[in-house]
């Protein structure tokens, strides 16, 4: 009897749609950016990761939310970036008897890192016309272990 090979997945993608969704910023004086930014005190940015599949559409979208606090209800900068990309083959990562899919790991992280590298662009051009500019920038990370760490929460389920 001949062993059947698993059949590999073939996935691609094109990047279609690049946007700010959310953006807004609280006016202050230069020397309290300074201090925020220029001093010893660590900075705290939050950053969640959402993460749309749409098989009719045969789209993923990643949405980046950031939040620099200035207290637990206001924030210094909020900003929201969206990028979609049209999925070559996401019909063969679907699981109909599960209703989910399964796309490769280095597949999503290296999607997760053009968006979130995306994102950032979309806040500096957002920034650039306040006391923020070149001041404020979202940090280098690691999207393996970002996409690691949140891989549980990730909605794999179709879109209906």
């Amino acid at each position: 009897m001949k062993k059947e090979k698993e059949k590999e997945k073939k996935i691609g993608f094109k990047i279609i749609k690049i946007q700010t969704l959310e953006f807004s910023f609280k006016e202050v004086e230069n020397n309290i950016i300074e201090n925020l930014f220029f001093e010893n005190n660590p900075i705290k940015i939050n950053i969640n990761f959402n993460i749309n599949i749409d098989k009719d559409k045969s789209e993923i979208t990643f949405d980046v939310n950031s939040f620099l606090p200035e207290t637990t209800e206001n924030n210094y900068v909020t900003h929201s970036g969206r990028t979609s990309f049209k999925i070559v083959g996401l019909d063969d990562c679907y699981e109909p008897e599960n209703d989910t899919f399964q796309l490769p790991d280095n597949f999503m992280i290296q999607l997760l890192s053009i968006s979130f590298s995306h994102c950032r662009a979309l806040l500096s051009v957002e920034l650039s016309s306040t006391n923020f500019k070149d001041k404020y920038f979202l940090p280098i990370i690691d999207p393996a272990a970002v996409f690691n760490s949140t891989k549980q929460n990730i909605n794999t389920k179709k879109k209906s």
